[in-house]
């Protein structure tokens, strides 16, 4: 293993203890055998999205903290704006130009992600 190694032992380990080849995996949840060992070996950098689903659901995991460890590992972060609304690609537009100035401070961060989970938690 090499550079995502808390995300490809999470998908490991749960992969055998669930006595679960890699074909079976494969099959499960439609994503190829070769990548699926560059996962496991840590080569691969985690994915998100659909595929990062696929194997929550398949393995059993909590999607919430296999998606943190996927975040956790990677470098960078890449989503798609192309479709979603203007206020959401204007907050996308300001972390990413404010990374490049230095970045948001860990407060700031703190605020914008206690802000969002007590509006989603209200139904807001």
């Amino acid at each position: 293993m090499t550079q995502y190694n808390d995300f490809a032992n999470a998908i490991r380990k749960r992969r055998k203890e669930r006595r679960q080849t890699l074909a079976a995996l494969s099959d499960a949840t439609g994503i190829s055998i070769p990548y699926l060992s560059e996962l496991e070996r840590g080569t691969k950098q985690p994915p998100l999205g659909d595929v990062l689903d696929a194997l929550a659901s398949e393995l059993e995991l909590d999607r919430k903290e296999l998606g943190e460890l996927a975040f956790q590992s990677r470098k960078s972060v890449e989503f798609e704006i192309r479709g979603a609304s203007p206020s959401k690609q204007e907050l996308a537009f300001f972390l990413a130009r404010r990374e490049g100035d230095g970045g948001i401070t860990d407060e700031e961060a703190q605020q914008l992600v206690q802000m969002i989970e007590e509006r989603r938690r209200s139904g807001l």
